[in-house]
């Protein structure tokens, strides 16, 4: 993220809270529910990194966060996840939300469709 520094008239990298927050927040509105591993993937940073800050968005009610390992942590207005396990090789569609449904093979999320 970037910031117009009014006194030099360049664009400096944000590195604030608000914007490691915003960062994260934006990368789970685009790509839909996500663990930290695929938000520190599109970031380009640690998974370590994306586990603490979506863990902070979390704690100021922009995320929600679900299950165990992995957390998945989702937009507040989305509805609960939906599967269906058929058979233990069969394809698993999640309907996250009406906008970003996934397609999920073994437990592995593989699509999200846009």
């Amino acid at each position: 993220m970037l910031r117009l520094n009014p006194e030099s008239l360049l664009f400096e990298p944000q590195t604030d809270e608000a914007a490691q927050i915003s960062l994260v927040v934006s990368v789970v509105r685009e790509h839909g529910a996500a663990d930290a591993e695929t938000v520190a993937e599109r970031c380009r940073k640690t998974r370590q990194w994306a586990s603490e800050w979506l863990g902070r968005a979390a704690d100021q009610g922009r995320l929600n966060r679900r299950g165990g390992r992995p957390v998945i942590f989702y937009l507040p207005a989305q509805p609960p996840e939906t599967r269906v396990n058929v058979t233990p090789e069969a394809v698993v569609v999640s309907t996250n939300t009406a906008e970003h449904p996934a397609l999920w093979v073994n437990d592995e999320q593989v699509v999200t469709f846009q």
